[in-house]
């Protein structure tokens, strides 16, 4: 299996993604301490009630980020730029991370999910995931979750014997709860899909997809899409679950429901399930507060085809996976003005921490790329240490910092905008994949097929409009001359039998020139037929080497350049 065993370390290092949205303000009479400068500065100014305080910043601060986004920007811009890099990256089996991050009421949720026909980060992911292999899916239950983070591949009767067990449980749950229903959402009728399509993948696979989604609440990790199963007297609640490490050093949340998902409209209604899970409450800074962490994770499952197309190759050395994870984090609050107590106040204090702990380490990771020898607190929190294989080198990082430019945040916008100073310091080694096992099979060979058969089918059709009378006289065996009318009782003055015979020789006479001029015409075209076929599959053979040999050259490029960084 191709995961990060496949992958090597090229000691190539770049930093961190970090890119900043503000949000939009809509009165006209709010003071705001912020405003960005195209394409990637923003600028933090003192409100005017800090001029006359002992100590306080007076100075405006520039920080610079990969991208900044003005307040008019839309959804699908902010999309583009921040998650279709990490998509391409999950369908050529690459791992992703990207965190929104910001204080409470920032616009951190409006970003990663989006509301109606506004759809944030992971829908349109979503949509352009099904999008690039729509053609290219798998049946369901082809690969299997192994429960140890990696997939088992299954043939195509164990598949189907699968699905009908899958159908059976469904049934059986549906009887014992008649009020069970699915998991839709009135927001998911009213959005628009988004058309993008990733078109850099390899179509000789077959690809699967599998979606988790997990919160992180008072440091604990929680599956949202956990069947609680019902005693009858009460139901079960959600059970906390726990991070391990898999064979290949890669953390991962073990026990959790890894559901495939066979289109869009599936995957959001996991979605959507895990939604009403989500622990949300009413604070004095935003009528509809995160609480938790909220992670949803798409990993895309690859495995290349037989030379026949006709089933997946069941061999997991050549499985390749590829992950990325959209983490929601909730917003940091400071207790003087989010009013906490009881409750909401230790959730305000997890959250505080977990964030101060993320923030830790990756100081820490940026001190020990300068020479320091420090330990980095990982297993601090729940947080830090899911994702601390990403830190280490498996994986691209990216950060979306959001911000409300209001006066009233000045204090915490200072505070995030340090962190993202901080964050864009520290250098994440990106693996390099290992070169592509050679399956010695031909490549490009779905499309040659596909293109055969369509071929085939227009053949088919040219045939079917020859008239029915050739068609028969080709189909069975044509008898000429037989039954040939006697004349050993007819006189030399019978006129009319000599008539009778000279039309009957001359009518099988033209059935004869009619049978043998059509065994040459379609003589012909068969031989035409033969030289145009192979000719095709020529073309097809000389583009499929030239598209491999294409690739092949460019990979060769892409090392020879990283060497020479490394260097």
């Amino acid at each position: 299996m191709q995961n990060k065993n496949a992958r090597q370390k090229n000691g190539a290092k770049e930093s961190m993604e970090v890119y900043c949205r503000v949000r939009p303000v809509f009165s006209q009479n709010i003071e705001l301490c912020l405003k960005v400068e195209p394409p990637s500065a923003v600028i933090l100014t003192p409100p005017s009630s800090y001029l006359n305080l002992r100590n306080a910043p007076t100075k405006e601060m520039h920080y610079t980020f990969k991208k900044a986004f003005q307040e008019q920007v839309n959804q699908k811009e902010v999309f583009e730029s921040v998650a279709l890099p990490l998509i391409e990256n999950l369908l050529n089996a690459k791992n992703g991370l990207l965190f929104t991050y910001g204080v409470t009421g920032s616009g951190k949720t409006h970003t990663m999910i989006g509301s109606g026909k506004h759809d944030g980060i992971m829908p349109r992911c979503i949509d352009t995931i099904f999008n690039s292999i729509g053609m290219y899916k798998t049946n369901k239950y082809i690969f299997k979750p192994d429960k140890l983070n990696g997939f088992d591949i299954q043939s195509e009767s164990e598949a189907i014997n699968e699905m009908q067990q899958e159908i059976i449980c469904q049934t059986h749950a549906k009887i014992k709860n008649p009020k069970l229903e699915r998991n839709f959402d009135q927001n998911l009728f009213k959005r628009i899909p988004t058309e993008t399509k990733i078109t850099n993948i390899d179509v000789d696979n077959a690809y699967a997809v599998f979606v988790t989604f997990v919160e992180i609440y008072n440091n604990s990790v929680y599956d949202l899409l956990e069947e609680c199963p019902d005693d009858g007297l009460r139901q079960r609640g959600p059970q906390i679950k726990i991070i391990r490490e898999d064979a290949d050093h890669t953390m991962f949340v073990h026990g959790v429901n890894e559901v495939e998902v066979s289109s869009a409209d599936e995957a959001f209604e996991a979605f959507y399930k895990g939604q009403k899970r989500r622990r949300i409450a009413h604070t004095t800074l935003n009528t509809e507060s995160s609480r938790a962490h909220t992670i949803f994770t798409v990993r895309v499952v690859q495995a290349p085809i037989d030379q026949h197309r006709r089933s997946v190759i069941k061999d997991k050395k050549y499985l390749q996976i590829g992950q990325l994870s959209l983490v929601d984090l909730a917003g940091s609050e400071r207790t003087n003005r989010a009013k906490n107590t009881g409750q909401r106040l230790r959730e305000a204090g997890n959250i505080n921490n977990s964030l101060m702990t993320l923030r830790n380490c990756l100081e820490l990771l940026r001190q020990n790329q300068k020479g320091a020898n420090k330990m980095i607190p990982y297993r601090d929190s729940r947080l830090t240490h899911l994702f601390k294989t990403y830190f280490e080198g498996e994986g691209q990082v990216s950060m979306l910092v959001c911000v409300n430019p209001q006066a009233d945040d000045y204090d915490e916008n200072l505070q995030v905008m340090k962190f993202a100073e901080i964050s864009q310091e520290v250098q994440i080694a990106f693996p390099s994949m290992a070169p592509r096992v050679n399956y010695d099979f031909t490549p490009e060979r779905r499309r040659a097929n596909n293109a055969l058969k369509k071929f085939e089918i227009e053949n088919d059709k040219d045939d079917q409009e020859v008239p029915p009378s050739v068609n028969g006289l080709m189909k069975k065996p044509v008898e000429i001359f037989a039954d040939i009318p006697s004349l050993r009782y007819v006189s030399m003055g019978d006129d009319l039998s000599v008539k009778r015979m000279k039309e009957y020789l001359e009518t099988q006479l033209q059935l004869y020139n009619n049978v043998t001029g059509n065994i040459r015409e379609r003589y012909h075209d068969f031989r035409e037929m033969i030289s145009k076929t192979e000719a095709f599959m020529a073309s097809q053979e000389i583009e499929s080497m030239k598209s491999f040999y294409g690739r092949e050259n460019e990979r060769g490029n892409v090392l020879s350049t990283t060497g020479q960084r490394s260097d």
